[in-house]
């Protein structure tokens, strides 16, 4: 009795420090944002910019802003052309339906999120590493996992110039994946849930189980499709590899003289009877497994059903496929390559724990096995199934990864010496990753101390006292031209669309772009002007130091009326009669 709270007490221990280790990760992760808000000029607004890609952190608070506005479908926000709504994105639609409701601002509701699901992320890497680990040893498999990151040879072999030159590879670095993009870090706590349901589902075949896995992993695939790929793959490979080894064992068994030479491990003594054999393998290929493993794939199929049916439905959804093949299968001729090199010391850590998987027919250890394998079991797939490469890494491959190579250093070194050689191999471990994680770090801490003041990173104020007359002013789903920046930003904080505004959620790009350089330019005459405005359905100008950049006096046009101005910004509105005619 009184070694037993000891134990609980020794667990609780364990799981506090990884909690308190892995939370001030995620804090120094987030220096470079705390730098950037600390030299914020006194004249400009630092939006707490999260992404490398600017332009993609406001699509994202465009669709909260959405959300907050009663949508709960995305509308492109940067074309004025009529298209389907869609539901890939109603994962930040959802979220500015609750940020609605306690009135929050979409800044606060995006970091809000990542936030919580960090969490509730963290805590889900380290209960199923103690699944496969032992409680005694969770806290290792989910710090390998969580730490590892892309091998010394690849980082320090290639420069990095913020924000010139990135490699594709530098996003998975482990500061980089420890606070992800909140739909990243949702739907990989919904695979890990559904992983983890899968798990228990096997141990205690109900039904209910299955279920909830399904639920868990559709709602991770309608939030990021790249999380069904483990599941999708890792179910039939890993159950196919269980089944097929302990058939072959029967067979080798019925035909042997002596039984007694039976692995204990694999069949157990209640195998030494042959005539027995065939009847328990039909206990082992049991309906009730069937029938939930079925639920998940149907889960998992219909979930693809509707992603293929969104592709097809038109702009900006018929890009995604296209653009994300061509982009990645085909203006990468190095990814194969790196691919190899962006999990660091962590596959050669696995190798003993995939072979011990196989040997001693853990279903759940082969799970993981293939899980970690995906990556490279796809890329043959990839074009004949229109899957860009980036996927294959967005679907938390450094979690199983980082387990096996728990496995490997606890469950499998040989007792003589075996202190030694953990702590060696520990030790290379950190040796391999931090140095990596700490030079792209101090690079991007280096180059944020110099950056130029971009106004698309540092907005001025004067521009944040525009959107806030345009928020209380202006009717929702009004029209705006402005130059790419400010198209980016304004339906970030207000529900607007822009003309022009997002490299690929705008729809014939560079034709626009043409357009916005004419009219600002004054490259057209006025009746061109107007009519441009009009067959667009552009109700409103903002007109700011980029729109002026472009050489061109709109104050010629007479169908304009200013409505704002507080020096640097004008905005104005587009008169419902033509005083041209």
């Amino acid at each position: 009795m009184s070694v037993q709270p000891q134990k609980n007490t020794s667990i609780s221990i364990r799981f506090v420090i990884f909690f308190i280790l892995m939370n001030l990760v995620v804090i120094f992760a987030n220096v470079p944002i705390i730098l950037r808000a600390a030299k914020t000029p006194h004249d400009r607004i630092f939006p707490y910019v999260h992404s490398d890609w600017p332009h993609d952190y406001y699509l994202y608070l465009a669709v909260i802003n959405q959300g907050e506005n009663g949508r709960f479908l995305y509308q492109d926000p940067y074309s004025t052309e009529k298209m389907s709504k869609g539901v890939f994105y109603t994962f930040f639609t959802g979220i500015g339906q609750v940020a609605g409701l306690f009135h929050l601002s979409p800044i606060a509701a995006y970091h809000l999120t990542i936030i919580i699901f960090t969490e509730i992320f963290l805590i889900l890497v380290y209960f199923l590493s103690g699944k496969i680990l032992s409680r005694k040893n969770a806290i290792w498999g989910a710090i390998f996992g969580l730490l590892g990151t892309i091998s010394p040879t690849l980082m320090f072999a290639q420069p990095i110039y913020f924000p010139i030159s990135m490699p594709w590879w530098i996003v998975l670095d482990a500061l980089n994946r420890i606070y992800d993009l909140p739909h990243y870090i949702a739907s990989e706590a919904f695979l890990l849930a559904a992983i983890l349901l899968v798990f228990l589902f096997f141990r205690k075949p109900k039904l209910k189980y299955a279920l909830l896995a399904a639920i868990s992993i559709f709602i991770g695939g309608m939030i990021l499709p790249s999380v069904l790929i483990p599941v999708a793959v890792g179910i039939p490979i890993a159950y196919f590899i269980y089944i097929a080894r302990i058939y072959f064992e029967i067979k080798r068994v019925t035909r042997a003289r002596y039984p007694v030479n039976l692995q204990p491990n694999l069949l157990g003594s209640e195998w030494h009877d042959p005539k027995r054999n065939m009847a328990k393998l039909k206990l082992i290929i049991n309906l009730q497994l069937i029938k939930g493993f079925s639920v998940i794939i149907f889960a998992i199929l219909a979930c693809y059903a509707i992603i293929k049916y969104q592709v097809t439905t038109g702009f900006p959804w018929s890009t995604w496929v296209s653009w994300g093949v061509e982009r990645w299968n085909w203006g990468e001729p190095d990814f194969n390559r790196n691919l190899l090199e962006v999990f660091g010391i962590l596959p050669l850590l696995s190798i003993p724990a995939v072979y011990h998987a196989v040997k001693k027919n853990s279903w759940e250890l082969l799970f993981i096995s293939v899980w970690a394998a995906t990556p490279f079991i796809m890329l043959p797939f990839v074009n004949p199934f229109g899957i860009a490469k980036i996927r294959l890494v967005e679907e938390a491959p450094y979690i199983p990864l980082g387990i096996l190579s728990g496995y490997t250093i606890f469950k499998i070194i040989p007792p003589i010496k075996k202190r030694l050689i953990q702590y060696s191999l520990i030790v290379l471990f950190f040796a391999t990753t931090l140095p990596s994680s700490f030079k792209l770090w101090k690079t991007r801490m280096d180059y944020i101390k110099n950056e130029p003041v971009y106004d698309h990173i540092y907005i001025p104020k004067t521009s944040v006292d525009a959107m806030k007359f345009i928020k209380e002013n202006v009717p929702k789903n009004s029209v705006f031209l402005s130059n790419e920046k400010m198209g980016i930003i304004i339906p970030a904080f207000n529900p607007t669309i822009s003309y022009f505004g997002h490299v690929t959620q705008t729809m014939d790009y560079q034709a626009k772009e043409q357009n916005v350089d004419n009219f600002f330019g004054g490259k057209w005459t006025s009746q061109e002007a107007y009519k441009f405005l009009r067959d667009n359905g552009i109700n409103y100008i903002y007109y700011g130091w980029q729109e002026k950049d472009l050489g061109g006096d709109i104050n010629k046009y007479s169908f304009l009326e200013k409505i704002f101005d507080n020096g640097p910004v004008k905005i104005y509105q587009i008169k419902l009669t033509n005083p041209l005619l």
